[in-house]
């Protein structure tokens, strides 16, 4: 074999593999042998503690072991004290990292009882219970056991809000700007971004329109549509309550100059109340009824033709006859007492023709 001189420079060839061979004599046999660096590491994991390596026979902990760099190991056995950070610390202690060295630092322990399925809650500094949130199965479903939920932020929905245990019954939200309310199974309330419907089982009964709001019969005849008011003198109000009688409401025009029509103007059935008059046709100038606003108050009929008072028994006539001819009254007014009968043929100008029994 060749002989290794000591004196001899051999090349310096790195890096060293686990592979490579080394030479060397047979403790038992004083032969020469030859072994990888791998065969040498395994034989000194085997055989050779920590402790024997850094100091041989010494169990007084006077050498320390320092390491510097990155390090791993595999069982690492301690068998005496471990000191760090100038002391050995106290029981239950242990090491943590200061960011600059490490110490002994005392275990703080959580305690508490809780229920399965239940968010837990801090008790106090150090102890967990349960919360009224539980996560129940299925699990996509979070209830509220026993206490109100307040917000002080928004809330956001993604599907549906039910009732507990009725899932007939829920407020959804079915798409941007849409949702509604069923109830049993029902749709009884929708709003989007254009109007607000109300159901009544199925069918719609209310809706809000470009033009206002009316109240439907059956599928789509409106039984009472309200216009929106383009400002503030236009539109119907209905009074109740504590402007008039709940039993009968006050009907009038927003506008105190104004009037309610019922009906289509164009086809003659309109009826103009406006300024205590009540007017039929479209000419509202010739044919009417008006009382004036003096006190006490006169009630004026008037036609473009005749007036006929059709009764199934009588027309009743009362009033105060004149006392004399010059009386005050107005051309064409008639009354009676149970002597004459009084006509007023010009204004304060009275006749009268004298009635018997037969």
């Amino acid at each position: 074999m060749a002989k290794i001189s000591d004196i001899t420079a051999y090349p310096n060839q790195s890096p060293v593999a686990l592979t490579d061979y080394l030479i060397g004599t047979d403790n038992t046999t004083k032969a020469t042998k030859t072994f990888t660096v791998q065969d040498l590491a395994n034989a000194i994991d085997d055989q050779v503690s920590l402790q024997e390596v850094l100091t041989v026979g010494n169990t007084d902990g006077g050498v320390g072991m320092s390491v510097t760099g990155a390090s791993s190991f595999g069982n690492l056995t301690l068998t005496g004290t471990l000191t760090a950070g100038g002391g050995v610390g106290t029981a239950g202690q242990f090491l943590s990292s200061t960011g600059t060295g490490i110490e002994w630092v005392s275990e703080t322990f959580v305690d508490g009882s809780g229920t399965q399925h239940f968010i837990p809650v801090w008790q106090d500094a150090d102890t967990l219970t349960d919360s009224v949130i539980a996560q129940n199965a299925p699990a996509t479903r979070v209830t509220i056991d026993g206490a109100d939920l307040h917000l002080t932020r928004d809330l956001y929905i993604s599907q549906d809000i039910s009732h507990i245990n009725d899932f007939n019954t829920f407020i959804s939200f079915p798409s941007d700007d849409n949702f509604s309310v069923t109830t049993n199974g029902t749709e009884k309330f929708k709003a989007d971004e254009n109007k607000l419907i109300l159901y009544y089982q199925g069918d719609i009964k209310a809706e809000t329109t470009s033009s206002g709001a009316k109240v439907i019969n059956g599928s789509s005849n409106a039984i009472l549509e309200i216009p929106m008011a383009s400002n503030a003198t236009d539109g119907i109000r209905f009074l109740g309550g504590v402007n008039a009688s709940v039993n009968r409401p006050t009907i009038s025009p927003m506008n105190p100059t104004g009037d309610i029509r019922f009906g289509d103007q164009g086809s003659g059935q309109v009826f103009d109340f406006q300024q205590n008059k009540i007017a039929f046709d479209t000419d509202a100038t010739n044919t009417f009824i008006k009382a004036d606003n003096n006190d006490p108050e006169s009630l004026e009929i008037h036609a473009d033709n005749d007036v006929n008072l059709l009764a199934d028994r009588h027309v009743v006539i009362n009033g105060t006859v004149p006392a004399t001819a010059s009386a005050a009254g107005v051309r064409g007014a008639i009354i009676y007492d149970n002597d004459y009968i009084y006509v007023c043929v010009q204004t304060n100008t009275w006749k009268r023709v004298a009635i018997s029994s037969w």
